[in-house]
């Protein structure tokens, strides 16, 4: 089984810009956010924890990992979409540009970025091999990585990017907030178990 859990929050988040790759500190209220997440975990056993090496998701996993005992591996095969020149602007400005890239090019690389089809090759290869694991593994990650992994699975495997779901994907992803906790994997609906 895979537990997904998303990122505390930073600052970027709180003003509505586009985050992508960019690394922002993670402020006090955002370590409160990984402290309370990570409090879910007590009592779980877990085999290992993987995130990728930005600030929140690295601070996420150190928490987690204080109360499982788990071992914490960075890897960044879990990096989000490298969005270039849309990271850091107001999410309300670029949205329908990236939407259009995750939608209808697909594999044209956005400014200064890569296409939404090689994060999503990139993504799954990484996922793939723990998707039938009996092991528990938590995955610390973006939110864009959670929509795109669970499209994946409602659309029973399919990797063509502009099928992934039977809903639209979204430009700026809400399945779950920063520091929400869901499960996944082979014999495991997409599930939400925490959603803030």
């Amino acid at each position: 089984m895979i537990i997904l859990v998303r990122h505390p929050p930073t600052k970027l988040n709180e003003s509505g810009r586009v985050r992508a790759q960019l690394d922002p500190p993670v402020p006090p209220e955002g370590r409160r956010v990984a402290e309370k997440t990570a409090s879910h975990f007590k009592g779980v056993k877990v085999d290992r924890i993987y995130a990728d090496t930005t600030q929140r998701t690295e601070l996420m996993a150190r928490e987690i990992a204080k109360v499982t005992g788990a071992p914490v591996t960075l890897t960044p095969k879990l990096r989000t979409w490298n969005l270039g020149d849309f990271a850091g602007q107001k999410t309300a400005d670029v949205e329908k540009s990236i939407d259009r890239y995750m939608t209808k090019d697909t594999s044209k690389a956005v400014p200064g970025g890569e296409s939404f089809a090689a994060f999503v090759f990139n993504l799954l290869a990484f996922v793939k091999p723990f998707y039938d694991t009996k092991k528990t593994v938590v995955m610390v990650t973006h939110g864009r990585d959670i929509m795109t992994l669970k499209a994946w699975q409602d659309a029973d495997g399919t990797e063509a990017p502009n099928d992934l779901a039977g809903e639209p994907l979204q430009a700026e992803p809400d399945i779950l907030d920063p520091g929400g906790i869901a499960i996944f994997g082979a014999d495991q609906p997409f599930k939400v178990v925490k959603h803030d």
